[in-house]
């Protein structure tokens, strides 16, 4: 068996896949020999049981032919059953007498409408996602909208594609506050605010939450804090959100003070126009703290019942949302009970022992 977690390094919601599902794996042990290509060995820290390795490709996001090519020469001397690769656009080749399963994600730009780059990488991605997935012997959709966007854009037969949702770390969970202390100070942030997590981006919605936060009723006693890097636009997007309307930007997060964040927030409010799976909701559930998020593409089918689901393109309603929780403290300690009950439904031990089923079934 091998795993290709090339990705992990990419440091994206995949590289969140491949050490979740490594990890829950390692403790696992199951009773197959595992090989998993990395990046660098320091990838493969802390895993004790899945210790093999050969060094990935040298370009992350797969896109060069030579490197398909200089993929293909890597695993034809090496004795498996079963492939594993978490990217949608590579390698594009099948093994013969092997079985390939491929992990996909989403199929956001398709939707986004954001991608900058070039003519020729653009129709690259088409070309080589059909053929990969057609490649495939079994693809693993982390929810039911990816696969059902994989049926209807691609030629592929039902039975092939199946869903195995993703899990939550154990790291997100309800603290207590003495364990909360400085990260206030830390961030510059005032006692009462609502929390945003997600680059600064079109994709993510952040004009529209920003416009929905200036005509809500509680953008005075509460600040918006956005947390997350600049995303495609985000310069601009910046610039336009600038002003007294009580929002403040402090960047990318790392994940323990993350875990804080959510855990001190009133509110988690998740507008994205698109999502393959979306982990903040569920990360925002798992500490204990409401959650609005859009009605569209996964978020749904993460978020279930114990959050309250908006349309991301209606500010009105957005805003409407906003204040009815945070003026409703009944509401709030209801969302907040059956947010934690719906995070327990995920964990990335069964997402482990799932995936580790399908490996079996196909040898």
């Amino acid at each position: 068996m091998i795993i290709d977690a090339f990705s992990i390094r990419t440091g994206h919601g995949i590289e969140r896949y491949n050490k979740e599902l490594l990890r829950a794996i390692d403790e696992i042990n199951p009773n197959i020999r595992i090989t998993v290509i990395y990046g660098s060995k320091h990838d493969l820290m802390g895993l004790e049981n899945l210790n093999e390795g050969v060094i990935g490709p040298a370009n992350e996001n797969f896109i060069p032919i030579r490197d398909n090519i200089s993929f293909l020469y890597r695993l034809s001397g090496m004795d498996f059953d079963v492939f594993h690769t978490t990217r949608s656009t590579g390698p594009l080749y099948s093994f013969p007498g092997k079985k390939v399963i491929r992990t996909v994600h989403d199929l956001g730009r398709k939707y986004s409408g954001t991608e900058r780059k070039g003519v020729k990488t653009r129709l690259y991605k088409e070309v080589a996602e059909g053929r990969a997935l057609s490649n495939s012997d079994r693809i693993v959709t982390v929810s039911d909208n990816t696969k059902e966007d994989i049926l209807y854009h691609y030629d592929i037969k039902r039975s092939k594609v199946m869903t195995i949702p993703n899990g939550i770390s154990k790291k997100f969970k309800r603290k207590e506050a003495e364990k909360l202390e400085g990260t206030k100070e830390k961030y510059g942030l005032q006692d009462k605010f609502v929390l945003n997590v997600g680059a600064i981006s079109p994709r993510k919605n952040t004009r529209r939450l920003a416009t929905a936060w200036e005509n809500s009723e509680v953008s005075e006693e509460y600040s918006l804090v956005i947390a997350g890097g600049t995303g495609d636009r985000g310069e601009e997007i910046k610039e336009e959100i600038k002003g007294p309307s009580n929002i403040s930007l402090v960047g990318y997060v790392p994940e323990d003070d993350l875990v804080n964040l959510y855990n001190l927030a009133d509110l988690f409010v998740f507008p994205s126009l698109f999502e393959g799976f979306g982990f903040p909701p569920l990360e925002a559930m798992a500490c204990g703290t409401p959650v609005i998020a859009s009605n569209t593409s996964s978020l749904p089918e993460v978020v279930g019942d114990a959050g309250i689901n908006v349309n991301p393109k209606d500010t009105i309603e957005l805003s409407e949302s906003i204040n009815r929780v945070l003026k409703n403290e009944e509401l709030k300690n209801k969302l907040m009970t059956k947010g934690i009950d719906r995070a327990a439904e995920f964990s990335w031990k069964q997402t482990a022992k799932s995936i580790l089923t399908c490996y079996k079934d196909l040898i």
